[in-house]
């Protein structure tokens, strides 16, 4: 079952994700539950409990589930287009049965029906997917067929009544002087920001209890100048190691490594979670990976951290954000300085001769 959903989770996180349609309204919600991970609101009975293994809720004595996920960045297009191709419904051993065009919270939207066979078990699982040109969403119930009589309404129920909670669309690089492309961190959603600083998650919720397996990227502009480079290698193993919660710190590689035209150091680390652990109910060991560029009076910190077990996609989506840094060109800050001068009135002083 783990393996089913984990396959899911992996396959759809390359597709983006998920939810929101029409059914109980917002001014229903003190009836509805709303997932930790996702900004979506059920109807779902009380048995059917947040999932430790996958964005999503499950019913551990039947092992009926509902996968969750939602991207506010990425259009719904690019999401249907995904969700249908070919080879991901082969490698999920799953065949359409229906697909519905429809209309849900006002946004475009597609009902699907399928059957699935895996370890010998046969499955239905109903979807729903929808947004916009912005974002799109997708929930996906799944029962065996020993249960569809009991846990079929309710899995159907839940995911056609699903409602999007959605946030407010917030810029994350307005306030700094550098960007990431959203396409190379693909589902990474935007979670938070600081000075200087963006944070990026699965959900794009802040995790308050930094459990390290939960997909996480981080950048940051530190105002601090650092020449030596031994001391930029010291700098990157201490990095490495500023995560909580964890033991047992083993450097696999140091190297220089160069983005936007900014020398830096690369720094790739393994580590044990002294708190949480993994499927095997075993301490959780988790794979790290720092990024440091350094300019004359500032640097940039980067730097992803997430469980071994599942560290081969999510590490690449970490170096295809972090390699896709750049920083903002000066002049376009300038102009806009000028812009918002000229706005309020103010006069723009001439250069120095």
């Amino acid at each position: 079952m783990k393996q089913f959903w984990t396959t899911a989770c992996l396959l759809m996180a390359g597709v983006t994700l998920l939810m929101s349609l029409e059914g109980p309204s917002l001014a229903q919600d003190e009836l509805l539950r709303k997932h930790p991970q996702a900004n979506l609101l059920f109807d779902l009975p009380s048995d059917f409990s947040v999932s430790t293994d996958w964005p999503g809720y499950e019913k551990p004595r039947t092992e009926s589930s509902i996968l969750v996920s939602e991207n506010d960045e990425r259009p719904f297009d690019v999401l249907v287009k995904g969700f249908f191709k070919a080879d991901i419904l082969a490698k999920t051993k799953r065949e359409v049965v229906s697909r519905e065009e429809c209309k849900l919270n006002g946004l475009s939207g597609i009902k699907v029906k399928l059957r699935s066979k895996r370890d010998g078990k046969q499955s239905d699982l109903w979807a729903v997917l929808f947004g916009d040109e912005y974002g799109s969403c997708l929930v996906l119930g799944m029962v065996f067929d020993d249960y569809l009589e009991t846990d079929g309404p309710v899995i159907q129920h839940a995911v056609n009544t699903v409602v999007w909670d959605r946030p407010e669309r917030i810029e994350p690089f307005d306030h700094i002087d550098y960007t990431i492309d959203k396409d190379a961190i693909r589902v990474l959603k935007y979670a938070g920001k600081g000075e200087g600083m963006v944070t990026f998650t699965f959900g794009g919720k802040i995790d308050a209890t930094m459990n390290p397996g939960r997909p996480r990227l981080i950048v940051r502009r530190v105002e601090k100048g650092i020449a030596k480079k031994e001391e930029r290698e010291a700098l990157v193993r201490a990095q490495l190691e500023d995560f909580p919660n964890l033991t047992d710190f083993k450097v696999d590689s140091i190297k220089e490594i160069e983005i936007d035209g900014i020398k830096g150091i690369e720094g790739r680390a393994s580590a044990v979670s002294s708190k949480f652990r993994d499927l095997n109910r075993n301490l959780m060991t988790v794979t790290l990976l720092q990024v440091t560029l350094f300019e004359d009076d500032h640097y940039y910190s980067m730097n992803g951290v997430i469980s071994t077990a599942i560290a081969r996609n999510w590490m690449q989506m970490y170096e295809a954000g972090i390699h896709s840094f750049a920083r903002k060109p000066v002049e376009v800050k300038e102009e806009k300085a000028k812009e918002e001068g000229e706005e309020k009135g103010e006069e723009t002083p001439e250069p120095p001769k």
